[in-house]
């Protein structure tokens, strides 16, 4: 059983590393890990551990409940506004946001309102939804995004070896997901006469189509534990996962219609998920019994850069996106202090932990472009979560 599910895995990983490109992700980052860098194939986060790699389940028990984040890019901007702030004219609104002196890039996200899950002997589910929404100012050009999905994800993980020194733990998972994404580019000037005229205001932005998607795949992982010092209840972890080895996508039905705009540019073919690597390293150990310490190095998507063509490009520009470190101090496993680097960009964030009920809090920078500072948002996440 144990050697027939090793190899499964090990096939789907292969598969997956020879497949090509990147896949739109879909793995929504608890705000603990946002405040240590982004998500972290190498270590467990609760039912978050679903999404990121199933193999580090193994050994975990779980059930949260009731788990909520909510994030706003930029918020000491929108003081600007509300000072401004007119339902009669919320043209003075619009104005003072575009024209602040602090920050030209906005952002909101939000995780749940209900997000749920449990881990349990190998097995684990969890329902998770996200949704966001920005918009950026460069020069003379405004960009605006609008997103938001719901998936459930089921996984396995067991232990395939187990010495004193060293262990090896495979996973594999299932997922659907359904989403709707909007996305529009313009100018200021078209904007501006958009305030005066908003009949079709999404249409006059470039907008022909919103669909809805639907999502199936399957995932992968291996993790492989090494254990140099057993006093300190050290780790060095290392892993490897492949998304969407398996998966297809459909769009089921085009909102646009329903919004008044035209649909043009819609299909409904189902089309073949292209699958990713995620690669990461992490090591933990305690010291006096009380101070655990954790650092964590990853780097997503990482077959892309091996088969592409504009590999030195993307490696100096969009390729610095997808690398991913965070430090973690945790004292007696209720307060936890942390760092790291996301989208190339410092973030940091606080953790307690009492009787059940955590709340996590991190600040970073989003980014929303295709390199390193096209589209830079600072970010204040919130996220609490019941766990019985």
């Amino acid at each position: 059983m144990m050697k027939k599910f090793f190899t499964i895995t090990v096939t789907l990983l292969l598969a997956a590393s020879l497949s090509g490109a990147l896949f739109a992700d879909n793995i929504i980052p608890s705000t603990r890990a946002m405040g240590m860098g982004g998500f972290h194939v190498s270590g467990q986060d609760g039912i978050w551990t679903l999404m990121t790699n199933p193999a580090n389940i193994t050994g975990l028990e779980q059930f949260d409940i009731a788990t909520v984040g909510f994030s706003v890019g930029n918020v000491l901007t929108f003081q600007d506004a509300i000072k401004n702030f007119s339902l009669k004219d919320p043209t003075k609104m619009l104005f003072s946001l575009l024209s602040s002196k602090r920050a030209k890039n906005y952002s909101f996200n939000l995780t749940g309102p209900l997000a749920l899950g449990m881990i349990k002997n190998g097995f684990g589910w969890g329902v998770f939804d996200d949704a966001n929404t920005f918009i950026g100012i460069k020069n003379n050009m405004v960009k605006f995004s609008a997103q938001a999905n719901l998936q459930g994800r089921f996984a396995y993980g067991m232990n395939i070896v187990d010495t004193s020194v060293f262990s090896l733990d495979a996973g594999a998972g299932a997922k659907v997901l359904f989403g709707f994404n909007m996305n529009a580019t313009t100018n200021m000037t078209t904007l501006v006469g958009l305030i005066s005229d908003t009949k079709d205001m999404l249409g006059k932005m470039g907008v022909t189509t919103v669909p809805l998607s639907m999502s199936i795949g399957a995932d992968a992982g291996l993790t492989g534990h090494l254990k140099f010092l057993p006093l300190l209840n050290d780790d060095l972890a290392f892993s490897i996962v492949a998304e969407d080895v398996i998966g297809m996508n459909t769009n089921i039905v085009d909102l646009a219609k329903s919004m008044g705009l035209s649909g043009s540019g819609y299909s409904n073919k189902a089309t073949l998920a292209v699958p990713k690597i995620n690669v990461g390293v992490s090591y933990n150990l305690t010291l006096f019994g009380f101070l655990g310490l954790g650092a964590y190095v990853d780097y997503h998507d990482a077959a892309l850069q091996l088969f592409t063509e504009k590999a030195k490009r993307y490696l100096l520009n969009d390729g610095l996106l997808n690398l991913s470190m965070g430090l973690e101090a945790k004292l007696f496993d209720m307060v936890s202090v942390r760092t790291g680097v996301y989208d190339w960009a410092p973030s940091v964030g606080l953790g307690l932990a009492v009787k059940g009920f955590t709340i996590d809090l991190a600040a970073y920078t989003k980014e929303m472009g295709s390199y390193p500072g096209e589209f830079s948002v600072p970010m204040i996440d919130v996220g609490l979560c019941f766990r019985l």
